[in-house]
């Protein structure tokens, strides 16, 4: 959460559905473009502090949400929200009410990655360029089924890395 390194640049956006998101937002001087920068997972927009510091002195600008579940942004419970088909729209929301402009550069790492990767599918009109780092894909009407990847971690690996009761524990002890 780059609330910890920026305190008096987080702001927060309550979308129509009632969830709110944290995040950073440094407006571009003069014609110079802005980056979306979209945090993998388990992370939050504190990953891009480096940028958040260096791009606006170069003039640049800078929109670094906590993706849902992380840092200033809300963490449900439930897996749903969690989805493709959910975090999309919610992102999509969140750039159009806070952002004023018509082109950014979409930069995704990880899991952040694969929503650019939709975003991008959804709505082209929003990027002049995309960047993916540790990039992954899953296509909008996946399933998320984490029993399954855990079932088939162990099957392959032998073992797995998350245990799914755990998974909201995790999000949740954050806050605390």
């Amino acid at each position: 959460m780059a609330s910890i390194a920026f305190p008096k640049l987080v702001k927060k956006a309550t979308l129509n559905d009632g969830t709110t998101y944290g995040y950073i937002y440094v407006p571009a001087a003069s014609n110079k473009p802005t980056f979306l920068l979209l945090h993998g997972a388990p992370s939050s927009s504190y990953i891009w502090h480096h940028q958040i510091e260096l791009l606006p002195k170069a003039g640049f600008g800078v929109f670094a949400p906590d993706l849902l579940g992380y840092g200033d942004t809300d963490k449900p419970e439930s897996y749903e929200p969690y989805q493709m088909k959910c975090l999309v729209p919610q992102v999509y929301e969140l750039i159009s009410m806070v952002l004023s402009i018509h082109k950014v550069i979409g930069v995704g790492h990880d899991f952040g990655a694969g929503l650019l990767s939709h975003l991008y599918v959804h709505h082209k009109e929003l990027f002049s360029q995309l960047v993916f780092i540790a990039t992954g894909f899953m296509f909008l009407d996946s399933p998320f089924d984490p029993d399954l990847i855990i079932q088939l971690s162990k099957k392959l690996v032998g073992y797995s890395t998350r245990v799914r009761s755990n998974y909201t524990e995790i999000h949740i002890e954050i806050e605390l």
